[in-house]
């Protein structure tokens, strides 16, 4: 016969932490070091343009407008 599984219950900051350690293999990614900073900067800047910009959001199907 199964055992039954335990459950624990995770507040939203451990699910994070789960999730990332699965992603990426490290449970604390820490904070980046002063010669990343350009790197940082870089991926925010990619990150605020993607969301400014139109070409990257849905759009309106045009075929039942009529």
């Amino acid at each position: 016969m199964l055992q039954a599984a335990s459950v624990q219950i995770l507040d939203r900051t451990q699910i994070l932490s789960k999730l990332r350690e699965l992603e990426l293999g490290v449970s604390e990614l820490g904070q980046p070091l002063p010669e990343q900073g350009h790197i940082v900067e870089a991926a925010l800047a990619a990150i605020g343009d993607a969301a400014t910009q139109r070409r990257y959001s849905p759009r309106r199907p045009t075929c039942c407008l009529n």
